[in-house]
């Protein structure tokens, strides 16, 4: 009887650490907002990988300030022939007069960025060869990555360009409506969450 009590005692240790075990290993799992994908390059067969997070912040490019005309900033990692590439985008998906434009100050574009809680910092980016103006490409990218493999907020500071007289770039975060200013370059920051990007 003895026995039996010993082994009863044993199996009930052993099943309270499991459930302890999984419980802890749970809470450790980090969230993240960054999607993963990737495609086959069909003129080398080589596969493309790409990491995708989107910034909660929603721009207004155009005179009206609907819902449907938002943009959502989006930040993408891509490497292609074992090539990281880091892209920050801010074109609507299915309106491109809705598009932003980067500012570009004789061909060069900068960007300021902040890490968690460090100092802002400045990074020159490079803009698309089709010269859209909606998206740039971090020119360091490696020492980018790095930093995003660290942090788990990034804020990009940019300036962008009125699409025409007249319209606005409004960052409409907090819902509120805003009278329409004079046509012309406009500073907006757009947050990012990036904790737990695995690259």
């Amino acid at each position: 009887m003895k026995l039996y009590f010993i082994l009863f005692a044993i199996i009930l240790i052993t099943s309270s650490c499991d459930v302890d075990t999984n419980s802890s290993s749970t809470e450790e799992d980090e969230e993240t907002n960054w999607k993963y994908d990737k495609t086959e390059d069909r003129m080398t067969s080589d596969t493309v990988y790409f990491a995708t997070t989107y910034s909660d912040d929603r721009l207004y490019f155009g005179y009206y300030r609907k819902s449907e005309n938002a943009v959502s900033p989006e930040l993408t990692i891509r490497k292609k022939n074992n090539v990281n590439e880091v892209m920050v985008s801010v074109t609507h998906p299915l309106k491109s007069n809705y598009n932003g434009r980067f500012y570009t100050d004789d061909d060069e574009i900068s960007i300021r960025v902040r890490f968690d809680s460090q100092k802002p910092e400045e990074y020159t980016c490079s803009g698309t060869e089709g010269g859209s103006g909606g998206i740039v490409f971090i020119d360091s990218a490696t020492t980018f990555i790095t930093k995003l493999k660290k942090s788990k907020k990034l804020l990009i500071e940019a300036e962008f360009i009125a699409n025409s007289a007249g319209e606005v770039i409004t960052n409409h975060r907090d819902k509120s409506i805003v009278a329409i200013p004079p046509a012309g370059n406009k500073t907006e920051i757009m947050e990012f969450d990036i904790a737990g990007l695995e690259w």
